[in-house]
């Protein structure tokens, strides 16, 4: 009788011990699901186009401001290196994609002005800026980037300098 009495004390124990540990995964499950939330709404609300790669250099994520910037869907873009999407074309994609390398391996943020070609094949000119981020074990886990377009600064000082020089 004894011996029974302990089983079942044991497997009482064992019980709570077990629905505190499953009460624990839960609460960490959902303010993980709020965590990724919160950061998608975060990337989709910014009005300028945001992406995350992997180590590998391929996306792992976009925003609707970078679709609609470059007019493609995500779908076509994540899982593929910037070379092979080919989003900025040809020679803009290069210099992206090694900027992002460059990243990758130094860990440092990068920052570049260079000319693009929107959706419609207009020239446009941009801040780009990428910078690392981390796993929670402290490795390296990927790149984040974003760009601004300045066109429109760029297009006004043309305009200005045309205007100060004599003709």
């Amino acid at each position: 009788m004894l011996g029974v009495v302990a089983v079942l004390i044991v497997t009482l124990r064992a019980l709570v011990l077990l629905q505190r540990e499953m009460s624990r995964r839960v609460e960490t499950e959902q303010r993980l699901a709020t965590q990724l939330s919160f950061q998608q709404t975060m990337m989709e609300m910014v009005p300028y186009p945001l992406i995350a790669k992997n180590m590998a250099n391929r996306y792992v994520a976009v925003n609707h401001a970078f679709e609609d910037a470059l007019g493609v869907r995500r779908e076509e873009i994540l899982g593929r290196t910037g070379l092979e999407v080919d989003a900025w074309g040809r020679e803009h994609s290069r210099v992206l994609h090694n900027l992002t390398a460059k990243t990758l391996v130094t860990e440092k943020r990068q920052e570049i002005e260079a000319e693009f070609f929107d959706d419609e094949a207009r020239s446009r000119f941009g801040l780009f800026w990428t910078g690392a981020f981390s796993a929670s074990n402290g490795e390296r886990a990927g790149v984040v980037g974003t760009m601004i377009d300045i066109t429109d600064i760029r297009d006004a000082e043309l305009r200005a300098s045309n205007r100060a020089s004599p003709p």
